[in-house]
């Protein structure tokens, strides 16, 4: 099970035209492109497209609104007294830790023991709160979406991501199986027009690489 992006269409019919007359041949294989430069440009905008995914991401994850204003629905009450004990057990130990080392830290400027702990309770507790994050459970998914490396102009991207930037048909999104039906819920990307902005933006990095790799060539 796969969620997709929808960016081909719009990328392969006009953006590409506008990036190097020989480029859209290179991609699909119809013009020899023994430079790689279609592998340069599909690289360099799926690092970006998802650099942008995932920032935005974030921004929501955190209960907040991306770049376009948009938010995601809250968690319900239920969901976040389930998180909050998972993240109560997975932080016990650290609580302990830094308890220690601060009720030792105040004790030895002169501190009753008493007072001590109590401070030092409170920075420990604060050390570990964190706000639940709405999309993030395992960490799956999350991970899926964050942009991978560019090395020598080729992508490379993370477990379950989706970065097929070859061909005429391109796929930008994530196989993690319950990101479907999250997306129903709480869309990972916005609509198109929207979305035209980071394809702007991924289509105008690729063109830079291009640029820079070009010049580079002896």
């Amino acid at each position: 099970m796969t969620t997709v992006v929808p960016v081909n269409s719009n990328l392969n019919r006009d953006v590409l035209l506008q990036v190097l007359r020989t480029l859209p041949g290179r991609i699909v294989g119809t013009t020899p492109d023994p430079e790689g430069f279609a592998a340069v440009f599909g690289g360099t905008f799926a690092h970006k497209f998802f650099t942008e995914l995932h920032r935005n991401f974030m921004l929501r994850s955190r209960g907040g609104s991306d770049e376009f204003g948009r938010s995601w629905k809250p968690l319900s009450p239920a969901t976040i007294r389930r998180k909050q004990h998972s993240l109560s057990q997975k932080n016990a130990a650290k609580f302990k830790a830094i308890l220690k080392q601060k009720t030792a830290a105040f004790s030895r400027t002169g501190m009753p023991v008493a007072q001590a702990r109590v401070k030092a309770t409170r920075l420990a507790y604060a050390a570990i709160t964190q706000t639940v994050p709405i999309g993030i459970d395992t960490g799956e998914m999350e991970k899926s979406l964050r942009p991978g490396r560019v090395v020598g102009g080729r992508y490379t991207a993370p477990d379950k991501q989706i970065a097929d930037t070859h061909g005429k048909d391109w796929k930008i999104g994530t196989r993690v199986a319950h990101a479907k039906y999250f997306h129903r819920k709480r869309p990972l990307w916005p609509p198109a027009k929207q979305r035209a902005v980071w394809i702007k933006r991924s289509v105008k990095a690729g063109r830079d690489a291009i640029v820079q790799r070009f010049r580079q060539s002896p």
